[in-house]
């Protein structure tokens, strides 16, 4: 699927009791910062000698046809800091996915806290606009946002926000280092990816199917969308173009909007650039080459079908690719221009 936003990931928060409340982060493994300057001195406060700041990382999991990016929600590495004219806990995280050698590449994930007046707060999540290239694809996004919010305080993530309300600022115990592993651990419990599940014949043209996908602690839901053949036919480059959302699942106890960070839809443009280690782009290529030299339709499609299927592997992190090459045989027919090999192998560009 295109953006299979949750695949696969394991919950990077572990269980405990339902509902999870501060106490039970204790025992995680985390990354250190400076303490805050407000908790400094005396450990007068029975929280003083956590860890300041917890974050969690994982090796990033290389691209397959049903999940070309996914991407790993890292969080914070200071304590938020309020927003004086919003009165919003602000702060910069990451989110991580891997290119076809598994090169981990990083683009910013803006966080921001809104409290509500003593009620349960809402998690706002912004990544930037993605520009990459994967498979011989070139993806290009619009930003994604997620808005997190409680929809049931009695699991796990929902009751972990409404557990950080005391330690707001003008809360009845207000510790910024808290509520900042708090928001970290549920930031570490979601995935989101892109991939690119099947073509089909459209209205009597080439198109895709994509999937948007969102993962909170281990539970998936899926969003396929229609990816419509947008460049013109003498493009030796094609490009598919869809939009997907906004959407508002509820998974894990959390409600969560997934919107282009303007109330609009996600966008998605893959673009077939092919080359060096790009054979399903290069496949695309040589499709709507063969369509264009009057190839049947149905037939091209039943032939990248194919090809989708040589791509799709698991997306699991550090996995080397030592055992990706398949045993040279080509189930296309002569249009094709991959030349045999698996996923990373090198093709014939046809464009």
């Amino acid at each position: 699927m295109l953006l299979s936003l949750f695949h696969g990931k394991a919950a990077l928060v572990p269980s405990c009791p339902s509902p999870c409340t501060i106490e039970d982060l204790e025992g995680r493994v985390f990354l250190s910062a400076a303490p805050s300057a407000s908790h400094a001195g005396p450990k007068a406060d029975r929280h003083d000698d956590r860890p300041a700041v917890s974050q969690s990382h994982h090796i990033p999991a290389r691209p397959s046809s049903s999940s070309l990016l996914t991407l790993d929600l890292q969080g914070v590495t200071q304590d938020l800091t309020p927003n004086a004219t919003t009165g919003a806990l602000e702060g910069t995280g990451s989110a991580v996915f891997g290119l076809d050698d598994g090169t981990p590449v990083s683009v910013p994930l803006q966080v921001s806290l809104v409290p509500h007046a003593g009620d349960i707060p809402t998690l706002h999540l912004a990544i930037g606009a993605i520009h990459t290239a994967v498979l011989g694809l070139t993806i290009d996004t619009s930003p994604i946002c997620l808005d997190v919010s409680t929809a049931d305080a009695a699991t796990n993530m929902g009751g972990l926000l409404g557990s950080i309300v005391p330690n707001l600022p003008g809360g009845a115990d207000p510790n910024p280092t808290l509520v900042t592993n708090a928001v970290n651990g549920l930031i570490g419990s979601i995935d989101l990816s892109l991939g690119l599940t099947s073509f089909k014949a459209q209205s009597g043209k080439l198109a895709g199917v994509g999937g948007l996908g969102l993962t909170v602690e281990g539970q998936t839901v899926t969003q396929p969308f229609d990816l419509s053949l947008t460049s013109a036919a003498s493009d030796p480059n094609p490009v598919l173009h869809g939009a997907v959302g906004p959407l508002h699942p509820t998974v894990a106890g959390l409600s969560v909007g997934v919107d282009d960070c303007n109330g609009g839809p996600v966008t998605v443009n893959l673009t077939a650039t092919g080359g060096k280690n790009g054979s399903l782009g290069n496949d695309l290529r040589a499709a709507v080459s063969s369509l264009n030299r009057g190839a049947n339709l149905d037939k091209v499609v039943n032939q990248l079908n194919k090809s989708l299927s040589h791509f799709d592997r698991p997306a699991t992190g550090g996995h080397d690719g030592s055992d990706d090459d398949d045993d040279g045989g080509d189930d296309h027919g002569d249009d094709h221009g991959r030349g045999g090999k698996g996923r990373g192998g090198e093709g014939r560009d046809d464009g």
